[in-house]
């Protein structure tokens, strides 16, 4: 990967954020009595609501100055993560739909970085934003690198065999390629706030580029897939890619439970821990409780206890943002799935093409062999000849089918960050003809343009 690739990308990252800012100076800030964000705890324990530090004078002093460009990247779920990360601490119950990877690296960092040497007053909020908005432009310029090693061992033996590509393409094009369109992805502006998305993407393009370079016997890949598990609850999906290796026979069986234990057991800390903050004597709420009385409070206010199994994340996901399989499915979210439909469009219709002439064996986990109507496409081809490519495309495809089913349809564009087959399949298609080029590129400036200008705001761009 060539240093000017690199520097290319870092500087796209300082746009990204540049225009952030800038629309937070310019635009008018969304009515935000819909949306009353937790209150952010200082370092000094005092409690100062989020909304009155917005209305306090930004421009009168440094610290003023320093608030209001830190305040530019924190909106929505990004008020969680900062709050989180500020003293590890889940003060509310819902606040455990965000996991503690990031909150943990970013708490570390501020320690590290701010703390020993900035003292005389409170800059806990200030330098909170700053280690997070670091990490996540640092993990997205690093997450560039990993996909392009990983786009060239899925696709370089492919590109170099097939006798159908155009004689100036390569494998070092391709990977550029991918690697601009994903530095432009339409939810840019979620790479450069307080997110995951960032840190998940660079985390599993890790583990992915591990696994497929060791055929799937690497518990590096694991190892790797489980930190991305505690950035991200979804982070257990891609346990996929292990059971797609043992049903493929390409991975070693002895290895399978440990890679499986590596990858899950984020997760399960997680909710482990939360039942014994809530549902044990460690609450302070029912310490001096008789059991009859504990399970009334319980009850109540933690009904999610006495389940046979106990698991706070899908609770809090049902309860508090309504998430279930078709229940985004109303007339009132039509407007949210037309804003996923562009991302969709180009993962189903490029899913469409990698299976074209094989949907049969692509849908029975069977062997690929490159279709009769692939190699009248001069890179259809090449795309259809990788065998390594298939697991990503199924990885996409549950994917999208799990947002599109289960979960608020409008995240589906930054969900997607994480998974290398969207990036290869919009290069593709990039690559195909004018209008599909013309459609990309206008698709991509207009959700960076509209995210790094709506989502500062308190505008709904989620």
């Amino acid at each position: 990967m060539k240093p000017r690739l690199v520097f290319h990308i870092f500087l796209i990252r300082l746009s990204i954020c540049v225009l952030i800012i800038l629309a937070n100076l310019l635009v008018s800030d969304y009515d935000l009595s819909s949306f009353i964000p937790p209150r952010l705890v200082s370092s000094t324990s005092e409690s100062v609501p989020f909304v009155d530090r917005l209305d306090s004078s930004l421009t009168s002093n440094l610290f003023g100055f320093c608030y209001f460009i830190a305040s530019s990247f924190v909106s929505w779920d990004a008020v969680y993560f900062v709050e989180i990360s500020q003293n590890l601490q889940y003060r509310m119950e819902h606040m455990h739909a965000f996991f503690p990877g990031m909150p943990a690296l970013v708490f570390i960092g501020r320690r590290l970085l701010f703390d020993w040497w900035i003292q005389q007053v409170d800059t806990s909020y200030i330098t909170t934003v700053f280690c997070a908005v670091l990490l996540s432009n640092v993990s997205f310029i690093v997450s560039c690198v990993a996909l392009y090693h990983l786009t060239r061992a899925v696709f370089g033996s492919a590109i170099r065999r097939s006798k159908f590509k155009p004689q100036t393409f390569t494998v070092d094009t391709f990977c550029t390629l991918v690697c601009y369109l994903y530095a432009l992805s339409p939810a840019s502006v979620f790479c450069s706030v307080p997110y995951t998305e960032s840190l998940f993407a660079l985390l599993s393009f890790v583990g992915m580029y591990l696994w497929t370079t060791s055929e799937g016997n690497s518990l590096w890949a694991a190892l790797f897939f489980g930190l991305a598990t505690f950035v991200r609850g979804n982070g257990i999906l891609l346990a996929g890619f292990f059971v797609y290796g043992m049903w493929k026979k390409r991975s070693s069986r002895s290895r399978f439970p440990l890679q499986m234990i590596l990858n899950w057991t984020p997760y399960v800390a997680v909710q482990y821990l939360a039942y014994m903050y809530y549902c044990t004597k460690l609450n302070e709420n029912i310490t001096d409780l008789s059991l009859e009385a504990t399970k009334t409070f319980l009850q109540l206010h933690h009904p999610w206890c006495l389940k046979t199994l106990p698991h706070l994340y899908s609770y809090a996901q049902k309860k508090y943002w309504n998430v279930g399989f078709f229940r985004y499915w109303t007339v009132a979210q039509i407007p949210n799935f037309l804003l996923a439909s562009p991302v969709v469009c180009i993962a189903l219709w490029g899913i469409f093409k990698y299976c074209e002439g094989r949907v049969a064996p692509f849908l029975l986990v069977r062997p690929l062999q490159v279709s009769k109507d692939a190699k009248r496409s001069p890179h259809q081809h090449w795309f259809q000849l990788s065998q390594e490519a298939a697991v990503y495309v199924y990885y996409l495809l549950f994917m999208v089918l799990y947002i599109l089913l289960g979960a608020h349809v409008q995240i589906l564009t930054r969900f997607l960050v994480a998974s290398p087959a969207l990036h290869w399949i919009t290069a593709f298609l990039f690559l195909q003809n004018t209008r599909w080029r013309r459609f990309i590129s206008l698709f991509h400036f207009v959700f960076v343009v509209a995210g790094c200008t709506l989502f500062p705001n308190f505008y709904p761009w989620t």
